[in-house]
């Protein structure tokens, strides 16, 4: 618990206090200045209180606020409701329930948070406090495992081998692992003999350890025999309950219905907008007359325009700051001056850092049936994890089903020659096995990845020409416009703008590529490259996949740039031919500084005078004909390509040099997650949440996919709510009647907007806060994440129901979509959520090509693969990188004894297949070793092959025997000059205490065979790597 060391009752004086505890109404707070006063009050007294809200979208509003400040202080307390809940979606309800009942069970004071209804509700099992049990203990201590066991067992923790659930324990020889259902992450207790020898809590999805812990306390109830239940109110017969109502903003708390309240006067300050930048803002001037001034911050770094201010420090963490001249005092909130608020899930788990990033092509993510690619026998489906038999025992690998019932096995250590199968066309038939059609296959893509390469490299090349041109540096007009908006940069952001201002200040025309997620400010950086070209007296043209998008940008733009004089245009379907001939006159003459629009931007009759820079966002989205228009364009162009998709790793790596990428993976500041319920379809829910929206006076989504029914709905909708404004909209309207809805909800003239995906990129409207999505199981994880951006966009709480139709059973790849989605809540999850779709669609923001045939073929990731190789000849010749072939007699593997869980192993053979340095393979064995203990032998084994293999990449010795008592290494000299004397007196001088002796053969498959005679050679195979560091 964090617990704020400052000067006692400096804060609210004790009479407020005093004052409060004996029941005196107050008001005039803010919601800032009620999460301290609270705070305050439990710290200064100890008390509990139960403070009721008049509606759960307040109550979860302000909770999530006061958490981020003092989460030791407040809990909540939210009505389980059970209507309409989906089997596996029941949100976290039961834990924050949980950790209210421990938490007002003790004697700390405690801020309860709920509603009438949640109070009130009898649900709580009579004389629940009186089965609490509570275990303290630290390293050191003494504390018998077994006796530690039946404790969690008692407080109905369930068993389990691999712990990822709260309320489930696991038991791995000297380790305990735990997750109580009121805590954040699991906590792993290491026992040596009967003593506690460490503690620390862990990543539940990776099993990674995190933190180190010095004492734990756990608490819980035992199972009650339910005789009879109580409410909240009578479990907590000691706790104050206090009404808590908001009123313009302004919160009053009171105990009873009495008009009369005691108003503390307080009030938001509004900062000038980025504080830290302007140098002429004097803080002594607002602070002037106030006694007492508080700082609320978690780092104690005072910011700069302080200077002779020296208030006293608070830890904590609010949004705004706030004053009151009635008592004095002024709290100044660090965001306001640093940017550095932001709220969290409250049971997110913290994350491990040091997790291997694969794809969702990964082969651990395959399910029975699914497509799988073989490198050398091609598309195949795959059956699953087998076990085969073999001279030194029983191989683990997967099996795969090629044409007329044929099968391949796989060894694990092998798996990096398969990957998942990802097309862009329909369903592949399966290989035949023995045929040369798949070799033929390869053949073709790697002549057509041959062209799309030089392309590449040829874009790269002219790209090394110097402009004709140099854009004016950046200046306080420059300055003018980064103070304009009306957001703190983000890291990655302020990084991204640096990286276009560098690119754009050299005398060779850029070339950089903007990932980002949804809502990240990808905008404002291409705002900003805009504003730099406009200044050199350049055209810039921002092209956009949508009409609705070109709109947004046009609206953005114009709000960001008309005010310094520049001239933007739109031209896009939603303009007439009056308006569009306008427009290219307007172009031809020179008078727009800025053309915005969809591909009419490319058409034969627009001409752009004096082009400097393009900008393309979502490149992917275009047509290929569109693609190839626009590659002629780049030619002699500054070029930025905005995209949300994460771009795939192997072309990432190949790349490097040739496309510059700048990634904006910060969430912007004040952004609050986006509280996502899965729901069975039911129209009182509907009712209820559109209701709660409007009445905070907010605006909603209501997507449904299909265009026949939309008009009922919207008839369904206007019955209910008479007085609201509610249209339909989808891509089949005429263009006019389209852009009058759309800029209709834009300007918050539509209440309620029923439409189609039509909505999934483009729309930014940060007053609409709430999306209702109707069949939500047919939507796809991208496309679903797409769309929740819409909301979430403004300070308000965002709400996203997914409906599914009711009784409707979901297939497992519905349920894990849905599931997916539910728990990323965070923007952000994007790159969470980073998987086949997306990575197709990263494709096309790199290259423009008609490729889609030949990944149809042999799947995105040998596509991905070829390319690669490509590309890396082109930029340093063919090399060979061949590692040498590993026969051994001993047992190699991960055991089902060691990792219980058979898609963890299987992920775990991935990482090792996939290594590619030594540096990896340590990361990789230091993560099992962190996760499920010191590795066997047969894992050692297994470690060690695959650091030989990663050593001996390309080198002479091609293959290698080993047994307990003997070492073969059989070398083929590819290599002129290569020194044999030379050699022949290293290995003479070579010493090891495993050797016995040595010899030397050759055949006709070898140049040179060196056999040694060796004592216990596994499973540590140290002579091997002495050897090996030797000889290279």
């Amino acid at each position: 618990m964090f617990h704020v060391k400052h000067k006692q009752n400096t804060v609210f004086k004790k009479n407020k206090f005093f004052g409060f505890l004996n029941k005196k109404n107050i008001a005039g707070l803010t919601k800032d200045a009620l999460v301290v006063f609270l705070s305050e009050l439990v710290l200064e007294t100890d008390k509990k209180f139960l403070l009721e809200f008049q509606n759960d979208n307040d109550v979860f509003d302000f909770y999530n606020t006061a958490k981020e400040h003092s989460s030791a202080v407040f809990t909540y307390f939210p009505l389980k409701e059970k209507e309409n809940r989906v089997p596996g979606f029941e949100k976290e309800d039961d834990r924050y329930q949980k950790e209210s009942l421990i938490r007002l069970s003790e004697k700390r004071g405690v801020s309860c948070l709920g509603t009438p209804r949640s109070f009130n509700k009898k649900n709580i099992p009579t004389g629940l406090a009186r089965n609490k049990k509570v275990l303290s203990f630290s390293i050191g201590e003494t504390l018998n495992q077994e006796s530690f066991v039946e404790f969690l067992l008692s407080l109905e923790h369930e068993k389990v081998d691999m712990v990822e659930q709260p309320s489930s324990f696991s038991q791995k020889g000297d380790v305990v692992d735990f997750f109580p259902k009121h805590q954040k992450n699991p906590i792993r207790v290491s026992f040596e003999f009967n003593k506690v020898d460490n503690i620390c809590s862990f990543d539940p999805r990776s099993q990674l350890s995190l933190q180190k812990l010095n004492r734990v306390y756990v608490q819980g109830f035992k199972k009650t025999q339910v005789s009879d239940n109580i409410n909240l109110i009578d479990y907590c017969p000691a706790a104050l309950l206090v009404s808590v109502k908001i009123n313009n903003a302004l919160f009053s708390l009171s105990f009873n219905n009495e008009k009369q309240k005691k108003n503390l006067g307080f009030c938001t300050y509004f900062f000038p907008k980025k504080t830290t930048k302007n140098n002429q803002f004097d803080i002594n001037k607002t602070l002037n007359g106030f006694k007492n001034v508080f700082f609320i911050s978690q780092t104690k770094k005072a910011p700069v325009v302080f200077q002779n201010v020296q208030p006293n420090f608070i830890y904590g963490s609010i949004e705004k700051s706030f004053f009151s001249k009635k008592l004095g005092v002024f709290f100044l909130s660090e965001n306001d001056f640093l940017g550095t608020y932001s709220q969290k899930n409250r049971w997110e788990p913290s994350r491990s850092n040091n997790v291997f990033n694969f794809s969702k092509t990964s082969v651990s993510q395959l399910t029975k049936g699914d497509l799988v690619v073989h490198k050398s026998f091609g598309v195949g489906s795959y059956l699953g994890p087998i076990e085969k038999r073999s001279k030194i025992g029983v191989i683990e690998g997967v099996e795969l089903e090629y044409k007329n019932n044929t099968k391949v096995f796989v060894s694990m250590e092998n798996l990096d020659l398969i990957h998942r199968y990802v097309g862009t066309g329909k369903k592949p038939s399966l290989s035949t096995l023995g045929s040369k059609k798949w070799l033929g296959e390869i053949k073709k893509t790697r002549t057509s990845v041959k062209v799309v390469a030089y392309e590449i490299f040829s874009l790269y090349s002219k790209k090394l020409q110097k402009r004709n041109f140099n854009y004016v540096k950046e200046n306080d007009i420059g300055n003018a416009l980064s103070s304009s908006f009306s957001f703190l940069e983000t890291p990655d952001q302020k990084k991204a703008i640096l990286d276009v201002y560098r690119d754009m200040n050299k005398n060779k025309p850029m070339d950089r590529l903007i990932c980002g997620d949804v809502g990240f400010g990808k905008t404002e950086v291409a705002i900003r490259a805009i504003f730099k070209a406009c200044l050199s007296n350049k055209t810039s043209v921002l092209l956009c996949p949508t009409t609705i998008l070109a709109d947004q940008h046009f609206i953005t733009c114009n709000e960001r740039l008309s005010p310094f004089g520049v001239r933007v245009s739109l031209l896009s379907r939603f303009k007439s031919k009056t308006e569009q001939t306008k427009t290219i006159l307007q172009l031809k003459k020179g008078k727009t500084d800025v053309l915005i629009g969809t591909h009419r931007v490319l058409s034969k009759d627009v001409f752009i005078k004096n082009l400097g820079l393009l900008i393309i966002d979502e490149e992917h989205r275009f047509g290929v004909k569109h693609k190839e228009k626009i590659r002629s364009i780049k030619n002699n162009v500054d070029v930025l390509t905005l995209t949300a998709t994460p771009i795939p790793r192997t072309l990432q790596q190949s790349l490097v040099g040739i496309r510059n990428l700048s990634t904006i993976k910060t969430p912007p500041l004040s952004r609050k997650p986006i509280t996502t319920f899965v729901k069975y379809f039911n129209w009182d829910l509907i009712y209820n949440r559109i209701k709660r929206e409007l009445n905070r006076k907010g605006q909603i989504y209501f997507l449904n996919n299909d265009i026949k029914t939309i008009p009922i709905i919207v008839k369904k909708l206007k019955q209910r709510f008479k007085s609201q404004t509610i249209e339909g909209a989808s891509g089949k309207m005429s263009s006019k009647h389209l852009e009058e809805v759309v800029l209709a909800f834009f300007d918050g003239k539509i209440d309620i907007l029923v439409c189609t995906t039509i909505i999934e990129s483009g729309l930014d409207v940060t007053n609409a806060n709430t999306l209702i999505v109707n069949n939500a199981q047919n939507f796809g994880l991208a496309q679903l994440y797409q769309i929740r951006g819409r909301v979430g966009r403004g300070e308000k709480q965002a709400e996203c129901l997914l409906l599914i139709p009711q009784k409707k059973e979901l297939d497992v790849s519905s349920y894990n979509r849905l599931k997916a989605i539910e728990k990323n809540t965070a923007l952000g999850s994007g790159y969470n959520i980073s998987q086949k779709d997306l990575e197709i669609r990263g494709s096309g923001s790199l290259f423009g090509y008609k490729q889609s045939g030949h990944i149809s073929t042999v799947g995105f990731e040998m596509y991905c693969e070829l390319l690669k190789e490509e590309v890396e000849t082109l930029k340093k010749g063919k090399q060979n990188k061949k590692p040498p072939l590993l026969i051994i007699s001993e047992k190699a593997e991960l055991s089902s004894s060691y990792i219980k869980r058979e898609q963890m192993r299987i992920d775990y053979y991935y990482q090792l297949s996939k290594a590619s340095s030594i540096k990896e393979i340590k990361k990789i064995e230091n993560n099992l070793n962190d996760a499920f203990g010191p590795p066997p032998k047969e894992t050692i084994v297994l470690i060690n092959t695959v650091k030989v293999k990663t050593m001996l990449l390309g080198s002479l010795i091609s293959k290698i025997e080993a047994s307990n008592e003997t070492l073969s290494l059989f070398f083929k000299n590819q290599n002129l000059d290569f020194d044999i004397d030379a050699f022949f007196k290293t290995v003479k001088n070579f010493k090891h205490k495993r050797l016995v002796s040595y010899k030397y053969e050759n055949n006709k498959d070898f140049d040179l065979i060196i056999r040694f005679k060796t004592k216990k050679f596994f499973p540590s195979m140290s002579l091997l790597f002495s050897f090996i560091k030797l000889i290279k």
